[in-house]
């Protein structure tokens, strides 16, 4: 090969191919959303000229479905297309510079937090957790036509409309598009007496709009609860509300991994209406949500098993999902461990005969290759389900699985 070719050879190797590959990777990436990189201000100021709301992907380094929404479905075409021209996007990494203040701003309290925003800054509409193509563009268009609502009914409560009608109606449009409804919950309240929070109406709106124990209204209901106990209002639904409430604010502080002391706060603050039993429940959970959050399973397996064994014993149904969940995760295979689990499900069977018990038995006998004793539990299961006309679809899939033992 003589000189001029190889020259030619030469230049094609190191500098053609790679820009093809360059440009080539290029048209890949511009295929998908164009996240702005300017500042926060900028991006106000872009969204408020071009009349557009803000798309804000809140994410963290750590959150495993906020990488595979940016791998996967932020670098789509279709998605891109339909972006690009409807909405100014913008990252915010909820850990770092200023996307600490914003993340607190917009009350993002888990990952991924996917926002629309308006020019002025104002939350539109936002869906928390990943999405695949179709629900990522059915979110988008569905904050196209709540642009116009969101400022319509902003308008009005701004003017004065505090009618229970309106008010009961926006209340539900702000949770709908997973917007806080909290401080609008406790301004409604506020027109009445304490003791009218207490009717079955205002129980259900506070059951559904209040997120925090941190407020008069959960520490009213506290403090009712003992002189209402033999009612259905201190038996049922005090109870439901403060279990409800603090159960949401635990797997808040937990999933935006705030400091042990947040954890301490809260159960202090517990305590103080709780009882003793329901405050070692709720230590109990924030001990479950870290672990679980963290995959360090001998520490779950460790707490579950000392809860149930010190709390539990006495509640069958209980006793049933605690061995459930030690079936279903897929990280327990240690058999001493699914034997305690069988254990609490034969005490739970002990009460009384029960489809869904028999059920978990034949699961986690399954699960520990006991192949004749689950094909006892499993057929016992359908013909308990058959005679109180139960579905046994379930357990007759697992019949199947277990033959195959």
């Amino acid at each position: 090969m003589d000189t001029s070719k190889k020259g030619l050879v030469f230049f094609y190797v190191i500098v053609i191919i790679p820009l093809s590959l360059f440009l080539s990777c290029g048209n890949i990436q511009a295929q998908g959303i164009n996240f702005e990189t300017g500042d926060w201000v900028s991006v106000l100021k872009k969204a408020k000229n071009t009349n557009k709301l803000i798309f804000i992907d809140v994410y963290t380094t750590w959150c495993k479905p906020c990488k595979q929404m940016a791998k996967n479905i932020f670098t789509n075409k279709e998605v891109g297309d339909y972006f690009n021209t409807h909405f100014i996007s913008y990252k915010l990494d909820a850990e770092k510079g200023k996307g600490i203040n914003l993340s607190k701003k917009y009350a993002v309290d888990s990952y991924p937090n996917l926002l629309f925003v308006d020019g002025n800054g104002k939350l539109v509409i936002r869906r928390k957790g990943s999405m695949g193509v179709k629900e990522i563009l059915e979110f988008g268009n569905k904050a196209m036509l709540s642009k116009s609502e969101v400022t319509n009914m902003r308008s009005t409560y701004n003017a004065g409309d505090r009618s229970p009608k309106f008010i009961i109606k926006y209340l539900a449009f702000l949770k709908e598009r997973d917007l806080p409804t909290e401080e609008i919950m406790i301004s409604y309240l506020a027109r009445f007496e304490k003791k009218q929070w207490l009717s079955k109406d205002n129980l259900k709106l506070i059951q559904a709009y209040i997120q925090s124990p941190y407020n008069e209204v959960i520490e009213y209901l506290g403090k009712c609860r003992a002189e209402f106990a033999n009612s259905t209002l201190g038996s049922y639904w005090i109870p439901v509300i403060l279990d409800s409430v603090y159960k949401q604010y635990l797997k808040q502080i937990i999933e935006e991994r705030k400091e042990q002391k947040d954890v301490d706060t809260l159960l202090s603050h517990a305590s103080l209406m709780l009882s003793p039993k329901e405050v070692a429940y709720y230590d109990f959970i924030s001990k479950r949500l870290i672990t679980k959050r963290d995959q360090d399973w001998d520490s779950y397996i460790k707490y579950t098993i000392a809860y149930v064994n010190t709390h539990a014993l006495d509640q069958p149904t209980a006793l049933n999902n605690f061995a459930w969940g030690f079936y279903k995760n897929n990280a327990i295979t240690d058999y001493k461990v699914l034997n305690e689990a069988l254990g609490w499900v034969n005490r739970a069977l002990q009460n009384k005969e029960n489809y869904s018990f028999l059920d978990t038995k034949a699961a986690l006998l399954y699960k520990l290759h006991r192949k004749e004793d689950a094909l006892m539990a499993a057929n016992n299961a359908v013909k308990l389900a058959e005679e109180n006309a139960r579905d046994a679809s379930e357990t007759l899939r697992l019949i199947e699985k277990i033959k195959e033992l």
